[in-house]
C-alpha cells in the first residue's frame, strides 16, 4: 500500500473524503449504510490519488469526521445534529490513538499550501481549485494553520472565498494579522465564535468589533467573543460600540483597557451570560446590575483597583440572582488589593445565604491569603451545592473537610489531583501556573509512576505562556521529573514527540538562560527519547551546539556534547554536512584539547570524539575542515597521550573517515602519525577494535590500494595482485587510488587475511612511505589469520550511541523557592 498521505495536486482531492461523507445522502438517499459510505469514500480517494486505500482505514476516518448538518439534504436532521455534536472540537488530544485520516490530510494541506494556491495582486493566497468544504472542516483547517504558525496576512487570504470555505468558530489566538487582512478574510463569514486573544499586528479590539459589526449576519449570529490581552481603543468605535453585536452571550475582556464607562455599555447587552473582566482597571461593579437577569458567570480575577468594601461588594452581588459561577481570585504575586478583608467576604457569603447568590455552585477565591480553615468549613456547611472551590495559594487547600467532599473539585497544592485541576483551569493565568508548577515539581521529584495527563497539562501551560521565563523554568524542570528514567517508556511516542518539540521551542526562546537550557538538555538526555521518539533531530543538534559554542559550564557542556553526539549519528548525510562547519568543529576540538592537556578521561571527551567521528563520516567538506582546523596534529597528541581503547577507537575511526577522501589521503602520510599507528599494530595487548581501525576500514564501501607510483592506480591485467591486507582482522588503508570492493577477487567483503602481499615488493624502496608500509606489513603479517570482520558500524555499535547514567542530574531552578513564587 502506498504511503499516506500522498502528495496531491488539489485541495479537493486531499479533502474529498470528508466532502463525500458529508453529502453522501445526495448520492443514494437515506437508505445508504455506513459500509456503503466507506466504499464510496475509498473509491473517490483511489481515483483522486491513484493509490489503493484500505477500506478499514477509511471507516476509521469517516467515523472521526466533523461535518456540517446543514449539508444534509435529506433524512433525519436530528440524526445529523447528534453526529455533529459528538464530533465537537477536542481540547485534549488522545495521544494513544493514531491520527485520523482527516488530521493527516489537514496537515498535508498545510504543508502544501503554497503549491495549491495562486497569488492575488496584494500577495494573498487563493486556492486554485476550491470545492465546497464542510463548515467544521474549514474551522479545523484555520485552527491547524494557526497552531502550525503559518496563519498570516498572506495565507489567511484563502478564507476570502467565504462561499467555499465557510467559517463558524474561528481561533486566531496569538497569530499576527493586520486589520485589513482580518476584515477581508474573517469578517464576511457568519461567525458564531471568535477567539482573538493576544492577536498581534496593527489591530485592536475596536477594529475587530467594528469589522464584525459591518457584517449584518454577524451582529445576530456571533455568540462568543474573546479579546483577552488586546487594547480596546473604545473611543474609536461608533455610537453603538459593542452593543451592535446584540447576539453576544459570552464576552472575554480580560487584560484589556476596560474602564467603568465601557463596562456600562457592555452590561447593556441584552443576552450577556458570561463576562470576564479580569486584570482590568474597573473600580466599581455597579454596572453589573444592567445584566443581573441574564448573567450566569462572572470572572473578576486580579481586580487590583476595585475600590469597595466587602459589604458593598455583597450588596451588588446580592442582586445577581442568576450567577452560578463567581471568580474573585487574586494575583498573589502582586501587591495586596484594596485592603479588603477576604475573611469578611466569605463570612458574608455564609451569613447571607440564600439571599446572596442563591444559584452559586462554583466559587474561586484562589490567591487570597487571609482565608482561614474555619471560613472554608463554614462555607461548605452553608453551601452544600458547591461543585467547585478554588483555593490555590490560599494556604487552606489541605483542609481535612475537603477530602470528605466527593463531588467537589478543588484547585490547590495539597495533592496531585488539586494541582492537575489548577493547571487545567488556570492555563491563561501566569501567577497560578507558576504556583502550580512549583508545587508539582516538588511533588513529582520522587515519584516513579507515569503521568501522561499531567505532562500534557504542563505542555499546555508552556504553550499558553510562550515568553514567560518563570513558567518555562518551572515547566521544564517538571518535564524532566515526568519523563526521566523509565517513565517515558510508558507514554505515547506522539506525546513525547510533542514534549521534545516544546522543549526545543523553549531552548530557542530562552537561548541565553542557563537554567532553562540545562533543564531542557537534561530532559533530552535519555536514550529512549533520543533513539525512539520522533522529533526534529537537526534542530535539536543545532540548538545543543549553539549553546555549547557560547558557554563553558562543565555540567551543561557534558550534557550538550552527549546529546549532540547521539543526534549527529541519526542525521542524514545532508544535515550532517550543514553541521560540519568550522565553528562546530573548532568547539569540539577545543573540548578535546582541554581534556588532552591534563590527560583527563571523562564522558565529555568521549562524546566529543564520537561527535567528531560522526561529523566526518561520508562528509568530505567536514573532513576537509577537520584537517584545516589542525585536527590531525591534535589527534596525534591524543594517540600519544591516551592508552585507553575507547579513546583510540574513536580517534582511529575518524582517521579512517579522512582516508576515504581521496584529496586528503596525502595529509595522513605523516611520519609521527604513522609511527603511532604502527605501534598500535605491533602491540599484542591492544584489543581487536583498536587494531581494526589502525589497519583500516573493512566495512566501508571503498577499498584502498597502494599504488606503484604517486599517480592513481590504473586498473590493468594484474590489478587483482595489488590487493593486500594485514593484521589479524583487517587491512590498512593508505593510498591515493582506490577500487570498489565489490569487484575484488576476494568477494564483496573484501580481501581475506591470507591475501597476497605482492604489492609491498613492488613499492619503490626510495620512498619513505614505502619503507613504513614494508615495516607495517612485516609487523602484522606474522599474526594474520583467515578471519573476516564486521563493518565498522556493527562492530562498535556507532548507530546507537548511548547517554551514560551519570548525566541524569537533577534540574536546578534559578532562585530559591520563595523567590520563584513571589517574583513578579
Amino acid at each position: 500500500m502506498a504511503p499516506w498521505p500522498p502528495k496531491l495536486k488539489t485541495p479537493s482531492a486531499i479533502l474529498i473524503f470528508p466532502k463525500q461523507a458529508c453529502v453522501h445522502r445526495q448520492f443514494g438517499g437515506c437508505e445508504e449504510t455506513f459500509a456503503q459510505v466507506c466504499t464510496l469514500v475509498s473509491d473517490h480517494i483511489s481515483s483522486a490519488t491513484g493509490c489503493h486505500v484500505d477500506q478499514s482505514n477509511v471507516a476509521v476516518a469517516v467515523s472521526a469526521l466533523d461535518f456540517d448538518p446543514s449539508l444534509n439534504r435529506g433524512g433525519d436532521r436530528r440524526e445529523a445534529q447528534a453526529v455533529s455534536a459528538s464530533f465537537a472540537p477536542f481540547t485534549s488530544e488522545d495521544w494513544e490513538d493514531p491520527r485520523t485520516l482527516c488530521q493527516l490530510c489537514l496537515a498535508q494541506l498545510c504543508r502544501s499550501l503554497d503549491e495549491l494556491c495562486a497569488r492575488r495582486a496584494d500577495g494573498s493566497l487563493l486556492l486554485m481549485s476550491a470545492s465546497l468544504f464542510p463548515q467544521q472542516l474549514a474551522d479545523q483547517l484555520l485552527h491547524k494553520m494557526a497552531s502550525e504558525g503559518i496563519l498570516n496576512d498572506k495565507s489567511v487570504g484563502i478564507f476570502r472565498e467565504h462561499e467555499e470555505l465557510r467559517l463558524s468558530r474561528v481561533c486566531v489566538r496569538r497569530c499576527t494579522l493586520s486589520a485589513e487582512a482580518f476584515r477581508w478574510a474573517v469578517c464576511p463569514h457568519r461567525l458564531h465564535e471568535l477567539d482573538a486573544s493576544w492577536l498581534a499586528g496593527d489591530i485592536g479590539g475596536a477594529a475587530i468589533i467594528s469589522g464584525l459589526a459591518s457584517n449584518l449576519k454577524c451582529r445576530s449570529s456571533l455568540q462568543k467573543l474573546s479579546l483577552n490581552g488586546l487594547r480596546l481603543d473604545w473611543a474609536s468605535l461608533g455610537r453603538d460600540g459593542v452593543g451592535a453585536l446584540a447576539g453576544l452571550r459570552t464576552l472575554d475582556l480580560a487584560g484589556t483597557d476596560l474602564t467603568d464607562a465601557v463596562l456600562q455599555d457592555v452590561c447593556a447587552l441584552p443576552g450577556l451570560e458570561n463576562l470576564d473582566i479580569s486584570r482590568t482597571a474597573v473600580t466599581n461593579l455597579t454596572a453589573l446590575l444592567g445584566c443581573r437577569k441574564t448573567l450566569r458567570s462572572l470572572v473578576g480575577h486580579g481586580l487590583c483597583r476595585l475600590d469597595t468594601s466587602a459589604a458593598s461588594l455583597l450588596s451588588v452581588l446580592g442582586q445577581l440572582d442568576a450567577v452560578r459561577h463567581l471568580d474573585f481570585s487574586a494575583d498573589h504575586l502582586t501587591a495586596e488589593d484594596g485592603g479588603r478583608t477576604d475573611e469578611d467576604f466569605l463570612a458574608g457569603l455564609v451569613r447571607a445565604r440564600p439571599k446572596v447568590l442563591p444559584s452559586l455552585v462554583s466559587l474561586d477565591v484562589s490567591g487570597r491569603k487571609r482565608i482561614s480553615e474555619a471560613a472554608v468549613v463554614a462555607l461548605l456547611e452553608a453551601r452544600k451545592d458547591l461543585i467547585f472551590l478554588g483555593l490555590l495559594s490560599t494556604g487552606v487547600s489541605s483542609c481535612a473537610v475537603l477530602s470528605l467532599q466527593k463531588n467537589l473539585k478543588v484547585t490547590g497544592e495539597a495533592n496531585e489531583k488539586q494541582l492537575s485541576e489548577a493547571l487545567r483551569r488556570y492555563t491563561d493565568r501566569e501567577c497560578f501556573s507558576r504556583e502550580a508548577l512549583f508545587h508539582l515539581y516538588h511533588l513529582t521529584t520522587d515519584s516513579h509512576k507515569p503521568q501522561p495527563q499531567m505532562l500534557e497539562l504542563v505542555l499546555r501551560s508552556m504553550r499558553s505562556h510562550p515568553a514567560c521565563l518563570h513558567v518555562h523554568l518551572l515547566a521544564t524542570a517538571c518535564v524532566f521529573n515526568l519523563i526521566t528514567q523509565d517513565r517515558a517508556k510508558a507514554m505515547s511516542p506522539r506525546l513525547l514527540g510533542a514534549t521534545v518539540a516544546q522543549l526545543l521551542r523553549s531552548m530557542k526562546t530562552f537561548d541565553r538562560h542557563t537554567q532553562v537550557q540545562k533543564n531542557c538538555l537534561l530532559a533530552l538526555s535519555s536514550n529512549y527519547i533520543l533513539q525512539d521518539v520522533p522529533f526534529d533531530t537537526y534542530l535539536a543538534a543545532t540548538l545543543a551546539m549553539k549553546w555549547l559554542s557560547g558557554h563553558e559550564d562543565p555540567t551543561l557542556q557534558r550534557t550538550a556534547v552527549a546529546v549532540f553526539s547521539v543526534l549527529v549519528a541519526k542525521l542524514p548525510t545532508a544535515d550532517v554536512a550543514k553541521l560540519g562547519e568550522d565553528v562546530v568543529l573548532m568547539k569540539l576540538l577545543a573540548i578535546v584539547q582541554q581534556r588532552a592537556m591534563f590527560g583527563v578521561v571523562d564522558s565529555t571527551l568521549k562524546f566529543a570524539l564520537r561527535a567528531l567521528w560522526n561529523l566526518t563520516d561520508e562528509v568530505p567538506p567536514a573532513a576537509r575542515n577537520f584537517v584545516e582546523c589542525g585536527g590531525l596534529e591534535l589527534y596525534e597528541e591524543v594517540l600519544e597521550s591516551y592508552n585507553e581503547c575507547s579513546i583510540q577507537q574513536k580517534v582511529l575511526g575518524l582517521l579512517n573517515n579522512i582516508a576515504e577522501v581521496e584529496e586528503l589521503q596525502s595529509a595522513l602520510m605523516q611520519g609521527d602519525l604513522l609511527e603511532h599507528i604502527v605501534s598500535l599494530l605491533q602491540d599484542d595487548q591492544i584489543e581487536m577494535g583498536v587494531r581494526y581501525f589502525a589497519e583500516g576500514e573493512s566495512g566501508s564501501e571503498q577499498m584502498f590500494w597502494i599504488p606503484h607510483s604517486k599517480s592513481p592506480l590504473r586498473r590493468g591485467p594484474d590489478w587483482r595482485k595489488k590487493c593486500f591486507v594485514t593484521g589479524p582482522s583487517v587491512r590498512f588503508a593508505a593510498s591515493f587510488g582506490r577500487v570498489n570492493r565489490r569487484v575484488c577477487s576476494c568477494g564483496p567483503r573484501g580481501p581475506s587475511i591470507l591475501s597476497s602481499l605482492r604489492t609491498v615488493s613492488s613499492v619503490s624502496p626510495d620512498d619513505p612511505t614505502s619503507a613504513f608500509l614494508v615495516r607495517l606489513v612485516s609487523s602484522s603479517s606474522s599474526s594474520s589469520s583467515g578471519a573476516r570482520v564486521k563493518s565498522k558500524r556493527k562492530y562498535l555499535g556507532r548507530g546507537r550511541p548511548s547517554v551514560p547514567a551519570n548525566l541524569s542530574h537533577r534540574p536546578f531552578l534559578a532562585a530559591s523557592s520563595s523567590q520563584l513564587r513571589r517574583t513578579a
